[in-house]
């Protein structure tokens, strides 16, 4: 996986309005576009970069979320390695984790259904949309696009970070299920390869 590529391919895209990821839960049916990704990414790196800036790693305990690809792209903005444990930064959307990093609260948390902190956690719902939508990133490695631009389905509990950052290198976009939904039925309506 060429994790470095993957923000400035998403910079890369031409028409904004097209959707990176489509997202499936029991509440509904939420379209992000490559514009309005762009901006979650920025505002992500903007507040990481605010509240750890000397982190060089990040791990990962996500569910299968449309916030999910976005700290994908957020740790390719920040150039950050990711890693399984014990990282400078943790983002989890379940349980609690150590005091010795930093635990961003759950995507599930944004639409105002937040819940208090504990002691180690930001509340990312709360803090982030206070930050500038531009990343000035260091990072420039921009992948070659197979101009495919393939829809893949996929319907998991856990994130799957290497089936993203495949969809994101072929100028693709993704559709995500989360929770017991017509997986036929959103094939069929989503038009997915």
């Amino acid at each position: 996986m060429s994790l470095s590529a993957l923000f400035p391919t998403l910079l890369s895209e031409k028409n904004g309005a097209r959707p990176l990821v489509t997202y499936y839960d029991n509440s509904g049916r939420i379209e992000i576009s490559y514009t309005s990704t762009r901006n979650w990414v920025s505002k992500s790196a903007n507040f990481l970069r605010d509240v750890s800036e000397e982190a060089r790693s990040i791990s990962f305990e996500l569910s299968n979320h449309w916030l999910s690809v976005v700290w994908l792209l957020t740790a390719s903005a920040l150039n950050l390695e990711i890693v399984e444990t014990a990282s400078d930064i943790h983002v989890s959307d379940v349980g609690s984790i150590s005091a010795s990093a930093i635990n961003i609260r759950s995507p599930r948390d944004l639409w105002g259904r937040t819940s208090e902190c504990t002691a180690g956690e930001i509340d990312f719902a709360r803090e982030v949309l206070t930050f500038p939508d531009f990343f000035q990133s260091e990072n420039l490695t921009k992948a070659e696009i197979s101009g495919r631009h393939s829809r893949r389905l996929f319907n998991s509990p856990r994130a799957d970070f290497d089936l993203y950052s495949e969809v994101i290198l072929d100028g693709g976009s993704l559709v995500l299920v989360n929770g017991p939904v017509a997986i036929d039925a959103i094939a069929r309506a989503e038009r997915v390869d």
